[in-house]
């Protein structure tokens, strides 16, 4: 007779067994995620609060803007009021330009301590020149200067028009948006400071 070896296999054991190492396996996962789901956590929760500050900020701005509650930091005396040139660029600028215009001769600065020079290509097509031209018959601080090269854009036409100004204080504007009132009055105020070598606006 054949002699067979007969192994008895205790299934209970066996699967009670592979469970424990099942669940610690499992444990030690955990607790090796832990710190990566803690520190998910609190990034959520901080970029949450980031992103929500952001949005309050966001439409305060807008609301104040809309409302023309602005807060505007009051400016100290200016001892002296420099001489002033402001040079705006212009080609095709006929939708905007009398709006630009009229909200750069409303300044609150005194009338003859500024100048507007208005530098505008000779190959304009539509009535930049004549509405530029029209202002400055009316007010003497209106400089029409024409510009007979038709390259280089703004920045060519801004520094051709540095050869007109005469000006302390010189600054450059674009045709497509207006001042407000006491712009130029903050800057003068500012650039008093002789640490201060350039003012922008925004």
């Amino acid at each position: 007779m054949e002699a067979k070896l007969v192994t008895r296999v205790d299934y209970k054991t066996g699967i009670v067994g592979g469970i424990k190492y099942i669940s610690v396996a499992i444990f030690v996962i955990i607790l090796a995620l832990i710190p990566t789901l803690i520190s998910e956590f609190y990034i959520r929760i901080l970029a949450t609060a980031v992103n929500t500050v952001l949005l309050i900020a966001t439409l305060r701005f807008h609301i104040s803007i809309f409302t023309g509650l602005v807060p505007v930091r009051k400016i100290g005396k200016i001892r002296e009021y420099p001489f002033v040139s402001i040079i705006v660029p212009a080609y095709n600028e006929e939708k905007v330009l009398e709006r630009n215009i009229k909200s750069m001769l409303e300044l609150d600065y005194p009338k003859g301590k500024i100048e507007f020079i208005y530098v505008y290509e000779d190959k304009c097509t539509d009535r930049t020149e004549e509405i530029i031209l029209n202002f400055a018959s009316r007010d003497k601080r209106i400089k029409p200067i024409k510009r007979r090269a038709q390259n280089g854009g703004k920045a060519a036409a801004t520094n051709y028009g540095l050869k007109f100004a005469k000006g302390e204080i010189i600054g450059s504007f674009d045709a497509d948006h207006s001042l407000e009132h006491d712009a130029v009055k903050r800057a003068v105020y500012w650039l008093q400071n002789k640490k201060v070598a350039c003012v922008k606006g925004r």
